[in-house]
């Protein structure tokens, strides 16, 4: 007596294999005098034909529904079951429909297809044997189908041939989808770039493809497992064994570093516990496997011997023979995992006796050590979408660990679906604003570099306030008053009053000469065109390695706290910078500026109220930081050798601060675009209170933040390895249960860039036109929008010379250092 959920199971079989029967008359041309099908109808479209006959072949494999019922009633969660039924019922089913697909549109398909057709109804019929008792009666022969085929309208298999392909691809994205799932499981667990994951999937697409070239669904399947087992063999082989060297040292091949050392483990313990529990009962899942495959092969066989009237014998024995020495494949990988497992165990207590010495990494290897309640953390499937993140070991492991915000995932989920959305909205806008001004007219260079010298007096000094607020100073500046307190803030007060020198004695001189670059003064000034271009070339140099600087910085912090790629952050952040600046020129700048300082303002000013909110009031946080003596704005000591006093600042920064918004390619170019002198002065003296607005929201952030963490101060306590990592600490611990707060901060970091990475686009290109290319014959003699278009090619080259140095600069420190150090 068949159990309920197996009878089922096989009512189901029964139930979707008539309806395949059915689909797939439609297409066939039925002979009344001969009983039987004859042909394919003519004109019936071939790409819905494969589709829909995938029903036929979804059910020839009994031994699957065998297998999922076996899963059904397995250990694990809901998901986890649902997740391998799915995986198993893929993985088989599609070799066998692509092998069917190809045979039909071979010269003799058509007949093959038939004698397929009269097998498919046999194993309809046997299925039906297994039910006791049937319920439900349908006709045996192909007339009784047919006369039920007509009771539906041709509209229905109209609507099926589209919208079925549509469905189709809208599932792939679910996240119950076990091709998803898998992708998901390589991508959130690999350190390396992303070319790695892709290769693997392409991989598996070729093996896959030359399973169905071979026209057999059984050699399809063991192309298929070939394929996967030598993918795997590469990766567990090649990445994740380690070696043991001389004097007993451990290290894994490539010489990785000890925190690629621990995200390398963390793939192999997931990895390898996805189905059951590695290190303690590994061989009975699959055997279940090995029963699953035997099964579905005799099936694949019975039918191929069938069709082919049993003469094929040879082929038969040659398909047998690659299907055994597959599963001895599969089987040696499986004996390769267990072995690593049991290596990486040994390799981490090595590793730990390395580091002895230090405490985090000790306390952090003791907490990797596998046991049985990690184990069924790391083997759901909520763990495999969203990575492993430290705190939530904790609620597993070791509790005296003080690790609570060290990062243990590879792409963890900590995002809200609102703060991509703000994120989206912050990069999507600034993009809209480009393409607005591009298509409203830049049609020569002036309109491009300088907009046309008719720009608004707000927006431009808005503008040059955020060009030199960097994601570096949101970040570093409320860090710097955590630590010191907040004498930093008399730069910006001493910078506030050096600006009225510029506005009064250089703006004047310059804004007469309307200027564009400002090396073109060098030039008048010693008559020499060499010093003009050796001026432009160090400017070049200096801004290019800044701005890489300033673009790949950031997304450090965004990756060490808020689970947001380094590559993406600056492939976003420079495609999206690149675009608008090139295309939408100086407006397209200055007004998306006006728009990130908003979002910058609205990010600070978020921090600022969660921090007050948290410890009590403003003048509970004020008492705080009293105390903490972090209100120490004068020191008078006269001593060069301080961090800071007034004096320092009195003769270190005026004259930089005189210089900055007077000669400097950036303001000069917005001055510049003023239509009257006074406007062009207003600019700069209208620029100072916007930047004193957001020095003082990171001042207010630095000590809403210390008031914070008085007393538990994060860094003493081995929480974060910096200072500087402590505003966006503050933003994850704080803050990530409110949806659309990281987006903000986000945002906050990103309108930061961008604002400092388009005007320097914008300058590089009104520089290299100006000094290098405009006095060149065949530039000279071209259109003004040839010219304009020229002008926007030379920025999105330099944009996208920017974004490969800013890949480059974790491998260039050294080289950076030098080179700016060099050039300023």
């Amino acid at each position: 007596m068949l159990e309920p959920r197996f009878e089922s199971l096989l009512r189901s079989a029964v139930l979707f294999t008539q309806r395949s029967t059915l689909y797939t008359t439609y297409y066939l041309e039925w002979d009344p005098k001969l009983s039987r099908v004859t042909q394919p109808k003519r004109n019936w479209h071939k790409q819905a034909f494969r589709k829909l006959n995938v029903f036929a072949a979804f059910f020839i494999l009994p031994a699957l529904w065998v297998r999922c019922y076996h899963l059904s009633t397995s250990r694990g969660g809901k998901n986890y079951k649902s997740t391998l039924c799915l995986t198993y019922l893929v993985s088989f089913i599609l070799p066998c429909y692509l092998c069917i697909a190809r045979v039909l549109m071979s010269p003799s398909g058509p007949q093959k297809y038939l004698n397929y057709f009269e097998v498919h109804l046999n194993l309809e019929r046997k299925l039906e044997a297994l039910i006791p008792h049937p319920d439900y009666k349908r006709g045996d022969d192909l007339d009784s189908a047919l006369r039920q085929m007509n009771r539906y309208p041709n509209l229905f298999f109209g609507i099926l041939n589209f919208l079925g392909p549509i469905v189709i691809a809208s599932c792939s994205f679910l996240r119950w989808n076990p091709l998803y799932t898998m992708f998901l499981a390589v991508h959130n667990f690999e350190i390396y770039p992303p070319i790695v994951p892709i290769s693997i999937q392409i991989t598996l697409g070729i093996f896959s493809t030359l399973g169905v070239t071979s026209m057999i669904a059984t050699i399809g399947i063991c192309v298929l497992i070939i394929g996967c087992s030598i993918v795997s063999l590469y990766v567990w082989m090649i990445f994740l064994t380690p070696e043991k060297r001389d004097r007993g040292n451990f290290k894994l091949r490539g010489g990785l570093g000890f925190q690629a050392v621990i995200k390398m483990y963390n793939v192999l313990r997931i990895m390898t516990i996805i189905e059951e529990e590695l290190f303690v009962e590994f061989v009975v899942p699959r055997l279940d496997h090995f029963i699953a495959v035997v099964l579905s092969t005799c099936a694949h066989l019975v039918v191929l011997n069938q069709i082919n009237g049993g003469r094929s014998l040879i082929f038969i024995s040659g398909a047998i023979g690659i299907w055994l020495f597959s599963l001895i494949i599969e089987f040696f990988v499986i004996y390769v995992v267990a072995k690593i497992g049991a290596l990486s165990r040994t390799f981490l207590m090595g590793l730990r006796m390395q580091n002895r010495r230090v405490p985090q990494r000790r306390r952090l290897l003791d907490s990797m050590l596998p046991n049985s309640i990690c184990l069924e953390y790391l083997k759901s499937v909520q763990t495999i979408h969203n990575g492993v993140e430290m705190k939530y070991f904790l609620n597993y492991f070791d509790r005296v660990t003080n690790l609570t915000s060290e990062k243990m995932w590879l792409g963890g989920d900590l995002f809200h679906w609102f703060d991509w959305v703000v994120v989206a909205a912050t990069l999507g806008v600034s993009l809209a604003i480009g393409i607005y001004y591009a298509l409203k007219g830049n049609k020569s260079n002036e309109d491009l570099l300088v907009g046309g010298r008719n720009m608004a007096v707000l927006p431009v000094a808005a503008s040059i306030m955020v060009t030199y607020v960097s994601a570096i100073t949101v970040l570093g500046f409320p860090a710097e008053v955590y630590s010191f307190g907040g004498q930093i803030v008399m730069i910006n007060i001493m910078s506030a009053i050096a600006v009225g020198f510029s506005a009064f004695l250089f703006v004047p001189y310059f804004y007469k000469m309307k200027l564009t670059s400002i090396n073109e003064y060098l030039e008048h000034r010693f008559h020499s065109t060499l010093v003009r271009r050796l001026a432009s070339f160090t400017f070049i140099l200096q801004q290019i390695t800044l701005t890489s600087v300033i673009l790949y910085a950031p997304s450090l912090a965004l990756e060490a706290f808020l689970s947001f790629p380094v590559w993406l952050s600056i492939l976003s952040v420079g495609l999206c910078s690149t675009i608008y600046t090139s295309v939408g020129g100086l407006r397209a700048v200055v007004f998306t500026d006006l728009f990130q300082s908003v979002m910058m303002v609205a990010g600070m000013v978020a921090i600022v109220i969660k921090g007050f909110s948290s410890v009590g009031g403003v003048g509970e946080a004020f008492r705080r930081a009293n105390d903490g003596g972090r209100f120490n704005f004068i020191d008078t000591t006269f001593d060069p050798f301080m961090r800071h006093n007034i004096w320092n600042f009195l003769v270190g920064t005026t004259f930089y601060a005189i210089m900055q918004p007077a000669v400097h390619q950036l303001q000069v170019q917005r001055y510049c675009s003023m239509p009257t002198l006074a406007k062009a002065k207003s600019v700069i003296l209208c620029s100072v209170p916007f930047k004193l607005l957001i020095i003082g929201l990171c001042l207010l952030s630095g000590i809403s933040i210390f008031a914070m963490y008085d007393g538990c101060d994060p860094f003493k306590l081995n929480k974060i390895k910096k200072v500087d990592q402590i505003v966006p600490y503050f933003v994850v611990e704080e803050m990530a249960s409110i949806p659309g707060m990281l987006g903000l901060f986000t945002a906050c970091i990103f309108s930061a860039v961008l604002s400092s990475v388009s005007s320097a686009l914008n300058s590089l290109a009104a520089v290299t036109w100006e000094d290098f290319l405009k006095g060149r014959k065949l530039f000279a003699e071209m259109t003004p929008t040839a010219q304009a278009n020229t002008t926007r090619v030379i920025g999105f080259l330099y944009g996208v010379l920017i974004i490969s140095l800013a890949f480059l600069a974790q491998n260039l420190g050294a080289l950076y250092s030098a080179t700016y150090a060099a050039v300023s």
